[in-house]
């Protein structure tokens, strides 16, 4: 699938899915891979739909890799690509209190996860993971800073992220969600 894509062996994929709107982060992500490819062989993949303009910004005249949404069902083999996984979410009233999911599935795939620091995003990390690498504002230059930190320790972040891998698997898999929801309603019939 690496040919297919365009993508080498020495290539450093930074992924994100998701809907590509302005107040996502996604633009500002698109920025900051390209702050990075001035020291290093950095590649922007991204599968999504929504705003032409943004998807013309992420497209970069063909330099990043661009798809369509692809079946839910497949996002996990593109995840499994990349080396990088992105969430930008800006710290808003809105995103706060959003499920982050495409951060529990980053974490199920084992992937190193650069994100806001947030609520709705530490809320789903244990704390103290280390397979994360936080920015606290939602710029070119502290999502660049963030992604560096992993590119320069990329095995440690990659050990810490089968850690992670782990905990979602344990917490965030839909049997384990169900279970816990059960155990909840069983607790109310009890009562």
């Amino acid at each position: 699938m690496l040919g297919a894509l365009g993508i080498s062996a020495d290539d450093i994929i930074v992924f994100y899915h998701g809907s590509l709107s302005k107040n996502r982060g996604v633009i500002e992500l698109a920025q900051a891979v390209e702050i990075l490819k001035k020291k290093y062989n950095v590649r922007f993949f991204v599968i999504g739909a929504g705003d032409e303009d943004i998807i013309k910004t992420i497209k970069n005249g063909n330099r990043n890799i661009f798809l369509e949404p692809v079946l839910y069902s497949e996002i996990p083999k593109f995840i499994s690509i990349a080396d990088i996984c992105v969430s930008p979410l800006p710290d808003i009233l809105w995103w706060r209190i959003a499920s982050a999911l495409k951060v529990m599935e980053y974490m199920a795939c084992g992937k190193p996860i650069a994100m806001t620091r947030m609520k709705a995003h530490t809320d789903v990390v244990p704390e103290g993971s280390a397979g994360i690498s936080y920015f606290d504002r939602v710029s070119p230059e502290s999502i660049a800073d963030a992604i560096e930190v992993i590119i320069k320790d990329k095995d440690k972040f990659n050990r810490e992220a089968k850690k992670l891998q782990i905990h979602a698997i344990k917490n965030y898999t839909y049997d384990s969600i169900a279970k816990k929801v059960l155990e909840f309603y069983e607790g109310f019939y009890e009562c």
